[in-house]
């Protein structure tokens, strides 16, 4: 039991268990919704997690499907109020290819650029600003307790300039339970477009976690969470 020494909450998942719900956690469920008539819309849940937030707790909400999330997440972004930095995965071709081949390796490309399941969790495009919650997608240090799904916020961005280019070089992030900020770079993923031709692609292993999937969220111990627990996301068989 995560939630050590909550018998409240113990009493009332060993009865979901065995579907043997009382009057009392039912009631007690009811006043956890965020709307009594109807499914929230996203303007109900980035008001909740304001909420929770101005109590002094750290909730994620957790979704059944990542285009929910990323809804969510763009919605959060935009309410913080700082520069919102948009920041492109610099992607490479490794692979000496003929010259009358590069159409069909472009067109391959352009199908599998934004599959991150071919590119270790590196995003295409990244949309980051400081006070953004962001979630660890790769082990960076796992003595240190810097593992995936390490939750954290964006406290800086560190800029280089090369002529006139300006980009970002490494992302300053303030984990949760960690005292020092960590200055997260760019990691690097080989992916095949075709067969036997790959790209390289270097990018910085995060993403937005104002909401994240309850697939992502399996393994994590949370304090506070805002769900999405509607028919459409559980339901008997």
């Amino acid at each position: 039991m995560r939630q050590k020494g909550d018998q409240q909450y113990a009493d009332l998942l060993s009865n979901l268990r065995v579907e043997k719900m009382t009057v009392k956690h039912y009631s007690m469920l009811q006043t956890r919704l965020i709307t009594g008539d109807g499914k929230a819309n996203v303007q109900n849940i980035c008001q909740t997690y304001k909420t929770h937030t101005n109590k002094g707790q750290s909730p994620l909400i957790l979704m059944p499907k990542t285009s929910l999330c990323e809804e969510v997440n763009v919605a959060m972004l935009n309410k913080i109020g700082t520069t919102i930095h948009r920041i492109t995965a610099v992607d490479t071709l490794d692979t000496i290819v003929d010259r009358r081949l590069m159409k069909k390796v472009q067109q391959a490309y352009d199908k599998r650029e934004e599959d991150v399941t071919r590119t270790a969790g590196l995003e295409k495009h990244l949309q980051l600003c400081v006070g953004c919650k962001v979630m660890l997608k790769q082990n960076k240090n796992v003595e240190a307790g810097l593992v995936n799904g390490s939750v954290g916020t964006v406290t800086s961005f560190n800029t280089i300039t090369q002529g006139n280019i300006t980009s970002i070089d490494s992302t300053a992030v303030k984990f949760d339970k960690k005292d020092n900020i960590i200055n997260i770079e760019r990691d690097s993923a080989s992916f095949e477009v075709l067969k036997f031709i790959y790209y390289t692609r270097k990018q910085f292993p995060l993403m937005l976690a104002f909401a994240i999937t309850i697939h992502k969220s399996q393994g994590l111990s949370l304090q506070t969470a805002i769900v999405d627990a509607g028919s459409s996301t559980f339901g008997r068989e």
